[in-house]
């Protein structure tokens, strides 16, 4: 991966007085310990979120910004633990409007089930967090993970979309650099690009200093930016409260509750005050004072 370059991300950020993207942690309840994850050590409630929580939600979205803002099914859980559930959630989502659905997943539950419910549901995109290119490295990333079965539906889901002439969703594989596999980066790629897949590339997160990273090693007296998660996302968990980031995976500073506000309301609340601050290059709150993730605001995409 290239060298951490400040003004390409910096070029990416535009302050909007609604979020770009809209992270629903639809299930707080994973089934992998994944290395890279803070949710082994997660302390908070583990739950699902209500039906009548998430209509809120998209229903506001399908009115204040059904194109453009980018709903992401994704943070501590696997949302497919939800079975047919999830993608019925996804088509309510693209029946109201709602051009840019997302989802991430470990893929350890796909099938042929699965593959013609994602069809189904007229989901955008999918990301499949593999983060290896070999059985063995992938046990050390993926603790608990079953790499063949993953490999295997992913390959299973991309002859579907083939043999159907589909356009969507556009399937793509992530790998997450880390110390264990950094030497299969280029195996990666070669190899699901030949296969039909996007690839996304990333260094892996902090989680707010909980996780060391060497690559983020640029001290926080030289940074003069806005955090990128901060800027463009809200983050929405199960039970409706709103975590102020990514580092805040516990929800211990919670910028609001979705049950009783609106996302508007929320967005151009604290988190507002919170973003001007970053801009003004104050970051001496938590967890932004001791955070590095700042530096992870870029991936890399190669399409096929």
């Amino acid at each position: 991966m290239k060298k951490i370059d400040l003004n390409e991300i910096k070029r990416t950020l535009k302050i909007t007085d609604y979020p770009v993207q809209l992270i629903i942690e639809a299930i707080g309840i994973c089934n992998l310990s994944c290395s890279i994850c803070p949710y082994p050590k997660l302390k908070r409630e583990k739950g699902t979120m209500s039906d009548k929580l998430y209509r809120k939600i998209i229903d506001e979205i399908s009115v204040k910004s059904p194109e453009g803002t980018y709903l992401w099914f994704a943070f501590m859980g696997e949302p497919t633990l939800l079975g047919k559930k999830l993608f019925e959630m996804i088509k309510y989502a693209k029946d109201k409007g709602i051009k840019h659905t997302c989802l991430n997943t470990n893929g350890n539950l796909m099938s042929r089930e699965i593959s013609e419910w994602i069809i189904y549901s007229g989901l955008d995109q999918i990301y499949f967090s593999v983060d290896a290119f070999t059985e063995n490295i992938y046990k050390k990333v993926r603790n608990g993970g079953d790499y063949h079965k993953v490999k295997d539906g992913i390959l299973l889901l991309l002859k579907e979309i083939k043999t159907k002439k589909l356009d969507k969703p556009e399937v793509i594989v992530q790998f997450i650099i880390t110390e264990d596999n950094a030497g299969e980066e280029e195996d990666f790629k070669k190899f699901w690009l030949s296969r039909g897949a996007t690839v996304k590339i990333r260094r892996r997160l902090g989680w707010g200093g909980e996780w060391e990273n060497k690559e983020l090693n640029i001290p926080q007296a030289q940074r003069d930016m806005p955090c990128p998660w901060l800027v463009r996302q809200m983050i929405i968990l199960w039970d409706g409260r709103v975590a102020q980031c990514d580092a805040d995976y516990e929800g211990l500073y919670c910028q609001g509750n979705i049950n009783e506000q609106t996302i508007y309301e929320v967005w151009n609340g604290e988190l507002k005050e919170k973003r001007e601050r970053h801009c003004s290059n104050n970051f001496d709150f938590k967890p932004c004072d001791q955070c590095k993730d700042w530096q992870v605001g870029l991936s890399e995409i190669y399409r096929p």
